[in-house]
């Protein structure tokens, strides 16, 4: 993947998040500014029992507004697009139930603003917010994978005794002048140049004495 389409999905990544986030941080606020009437909307679609309509009259824009927030933010993008699309989901087995029983109700989608009667043109509108959010789940993901290569690729490399490059990312200093490379998924491996002098290697000064004598 090249820099320009790699700048392409963060521009469609970008806009898709504020698009959506605030598709639902929108919805979320209208419908808490009239809970009771988003309550009677819910009631409209004779499919949860009267005891939980209040409950899901106030769950509902609250998750709508906390992960429209998150989307817009950019934090925890994934978990909040996850979060909508399940809700997008819900919103469209709702409706696509109105339509077969033949239910003439109003949407509720965004509390009492404009009053549009559930129909087909909400099951598009669902579906191309269900393929944004599914969009963004795939590619927050990836494209903190390619800024973390990035970032690793970006790192400073220089030089150090022996000739060996050393790269502050994967390498740790180690005492008399080693390198500890810690490769991707293993252990870290030690390299020690060659010792500048005998007190760096007492061993091989010794050998090297009883082979002069």
């Amino acid at each position: 993947m090249n820099s320009k389409e790699i700048r392409k999905g963060a521009a469609i990544t970008l806009i898709l998040r504020w698009l959506i986030g605030g598709i639902f941080l929108a919805a979320g606020a209208l419908k808490l500014a009239n809970l009771t009437a988003f309550a009677a909307d819910v009631s409209h679609y004779r499919l949860l029992p009267r005891a939980w309509l209040e409950l899901a009259a106030i769950i509902i824009p609250g998750i709508e507004l906390v992960a429209g927030l998150l989307a817009i933010a950019g934090i925890w993008t994934r978990a909040a697009a996850l979060t909508l699309a399940a809700l997008t989901s819900m919103f469209l087995g709702a409706i696509a139930s109105a339509l077969a029983r033949g239910l003439n109700i109003d949407c509720g989608c965004f509390g009492t603003l404009g009053g549009r009667r559930a129909g087909v043109g909400h099951l598009a509108f669902d579906c191309l917010i269900l393929a944004g959010a599914a969009w963004l789940f795939v590619r927050a993901d990836r494209q903190r994978a390619v800024r973390s290569a990035s970032n690793l690729n970006s790192a400073p490399v220089t030089a150090s005794r022996g000739g060996r490059q050393h790269n502050p990312k994967t390498d740790i200093g180690t005492g008399h002048g080693g390198i500890a490379r810690t490769p991707a998924g293993g252990p870290a491996e030690t390299v020690k140049p060659f010792p500048a002098s005998a007190a760096d290697d007492p061993l091989g000064a010794k050998e090297s004495a009883q082979g002069i004598y």
